[in-house]
């Protein structure tokens, strides 16, 4: 989810997550938050029905990464000094 860049005040983290949560299943729990650099802070969650779904993924990722655990997903907020700009959902847990 790309933000418009205006002259305006960009969102806040709050405000793109609230934007965030209609696309993220609504049993989703959050494992962990952590900032990858300067402007990146990534929040890991998981998901039963997101490991339901996506079930053929995350036994392929198993393969490639047998620690990694079905379910898990992560949303990246992109931000500078004006606010957060984008947000990007992904299955797994690399950023």
């Amino acid at each position: 989810m790309s933000f418009e860049a205006t002259d305006s005040p960009r969102r806040s983290a709050e405000e793109a997550l609230q934007e965030a949560s209609s696309i993220i299943t609504s049993d989703a729990v959050k494992v962990k938050q952590y900032t990858v650099d300067e402007g990146r802070d990534v929040i890991q969650y998981e998901s039963k029905l997101l490991a339901e779904r996506l079930k053929g993924y995350y036994d392929f990722n198993a393969t490639l990464d047998p620690e990694s655990k079905p379910g898990t997903f992560i949303i990246i907020l992109k931000h500078d000094d004006k606010g957060t700009y984008s947000v990007v959902i992904g299955a797994g847990d690399s950023p």
